[in-house]
């Protein structure tokens, strides 16, 4: 049961699993930073694993293998895991995305009302005291 497309789809799907275990780590301590730069990375396997997946399904159905075999269960078991992490994150980065939005706006905002601002100077000059 083990081809080549099928251990290419279930390695892509345990980097997925890697991934998602670091963006939980980032997530936990907050670092946005470095969450941007994770959300690339899974980025990249998603788009490389979604024809890997579809040539092992396809593959799959040719063989008649059913959730019997030990590399399917593996790669379902591997599916099921990276899907409840992410339900589990989901509404974590979203408040994470909403006060990063609530900070951002207080910034825009607080620099629209600085830009009216001028400073009045005084049209003479101060004496400068050096005998402190």
């Amino acid at each position: 049961m083990r081809s080549g497309i099928f251990e290419k789809a279930l390695g892509l799907f345990r980097a997925m699993d890697a991934l998602g275990l670091t963006i939980e780590e980032a997530v936990r301590h907050g670092n946005l930073d470095r969450l941007d730069t994770l959300r690339q990375e899974m980025e990249i396997l998603q788009e490389a694993a979604a024809p890997a997946w579809e040539s092992a399904r396809a593959q799959l159905e040719e063989q008649g293998a059913d959730e019997g075999h030990e590399a399917v269960r593996e790669l379902l078991a591997l599916m099921r895991v990276i899907h409840d992490r992410n339900r589990y994150l989901e509404p974590r980065l979203q408040g994470m995305m909403a006060m990063h939005r609530a900070e951002v706006e207080k910034l825009q905002s607080g620099n629209t009302i600085l830009q009216g601002y001028r400073p009045i100077l005084s049209k003479t000059g101060r004496l400068i005291s050096s005998s402190n």
